[in-house]
C-alpha cells in the first residue's frame, strides 16, 4: 500500500476536499484525509493537522509534553500527556 504523501492524496467529500490529518510511521510520517482510517502501522497525531509555530498565531495555543512544545488549536481537546504551557 503506498502511503499517501501531500494534500494532492486527500479524498473528497461531498464535493469538497476533506481536511489533512497527520499520521506517524516507526520511519516517518505522512497525511491522510480527515474521516479515513490510518493505514496499517500508523498512528494519528494526537495533536492533529497544526503550524509549526504557534508564535503570533491567532487560534492556537503552546502545548508541551514535558520534553517538546508545540501547537494545539484553541478549543480542541488537550491530549492525555500533553498540559498547556
Amino acid at each position: 500500500m503506498q502511503r499517501p504523501t501531500s494534500a494532492a492524496n486527500l479524498s473528497l467529500q461531498h464535493g469538497r476536499p476533506t481536511g489533512p490529518r497527520p499520521v506517524s510511521y516507526a520511519d516517518g510520517g505522512s497525511i491522510i484525509a480527515e474521516g479515513e482510517d490510518p493505514p496499517a502501522g500508523a498512528t494519528l497525531d494526537p495533536l492533529g493537522n497544526r503550524p509549526l509555530s504557534c508564535d503570533e498565531r491567532w487560534g492556537w495555543r503552546v502545548v508541551t509534553n514535558g520534553e517538546d512544545e508545540d501547537c494545539l488549536r484553541e478549543g480542541r481537546a488537550v491530549p492525555a500527556g500533553w498540559r498547556v504551557r
